[in-house]
């Protein structure tokens, strides 16, 4: 089963995201989250709600000593390649922090939750290229069809990286 199909609202159980046993997310590791909006809603499509919500990521992710790779926010789910840059970097208390600001506030100008309950994460291998896992965070739009090539897409970027710098990347890639 595809983890998509655990996000969707109509889904008749919820199921636990996996975590891994006896691993505690803090360190210097590589991530990549993806976020649900909540019944799927697309928030997304504007500005006016991925430019605070990105802001709630990044004083997380500064709180946390979490280096933003790459995100992107689809409609209705956000996708981040997250990097624990200390030994005491948190990724749970970076995600847990992050949902927390950004949905008081946009519960609060909204008036409805912004994020499903949890979020799926994979915890990425030593042998695993960052730059790879980075082209597929921004691909993703390119994917669904949303634009045709990927730093067309206004709501995705890096914490890291430059756009010329991610220009480089996505080419030596094709």
């Amino acid at each position: 089963m595809r983890w998509h199909t655990l996000c969707k609202a109509e889904d008749m159980f919820i199921r636990k995201p996996t975590r891994l046993r006896h691993f505690d997310y803090v360190g210097e590791y590589r991530y990549l989250f993806t976020l649900c909006t909540e019944d799927r809603r697309r928030v997304f499509l504007d500005p006016a709600v991925v430019e605070p919500t990105l802001l709630d990521f990044v004083r997380s992710a500064e709180a946390e000593q979490i280096a933003m790779a790459a995100y992107c926010f689809m409609p209705d789910h956000l996708h981040v390649l997250a990097i624990g840059l200390t030994e005491a970097s948190d990724a749970r208390r970076f995600v847990g922090s992050a949902k927390q600001r950004s949905g008081y506030r946009h519960a609060r100008d909204q008036q409805q939750k912004l994020w499903q309950r949890s979020a799926w994460d994979r915890v990425l291998r030593s042998d695993e290229d960052t730059q790879t896992v980075l082209r597929y965070v921004l691909m993703n739009p390119v994917r669904a069809g949303l634009v045709g090539e990927p730093l067309e897409y206004p709501h995705s970027g890096s914490m890291v990286w430059s756009r010329t710098c991610l220009a480089e990347i996505l080419k030596d890639g094709r």
